[in-house]
């Protein structure tokens, strides 16, 4: 009952338009109860990570966007056992 109820748990999600002639699509899905955070780019998972009690509570992505429009996007997550934040910076 607990494991069902913590897959079904609702994570932070976004999803970010990058670049002017050539589209891209960058998504980010942060789960704070579990823990989890996945990165995809263009529907490709690129990142994925899985934080303990014991981690610290601050994870950094840096995510390399696009073939011929290059664009580094990076993510600052911040997380406390009663909330979220993630600020994302192109």
């Amino acid at each position: 009952m607990l494991a069902r109820r913590l897959r079904k748990a609702m994570p932070m999600r976004f999803a970010l338009e990058i670049g002017e002639t050539e589209k891209n699509r960058l998504e980010f899905q942060f789960n704070q109860l579990l823990g989890s955070t996945i990165i995809k780019v263009n529907n490709n998972e690129v990142k994925k990570t899985v934080r303990y009690f014991s981690e610290p509570l601050l994870e950094r992505h840096v995510v390399e966007v696009g073939k011929e429009e290059r664009t580094r996007c990076s993510s600052k997550s911040t997380a406390s056992f009663f909330s979220a934040k993630s600020t994302w910076c192109t």
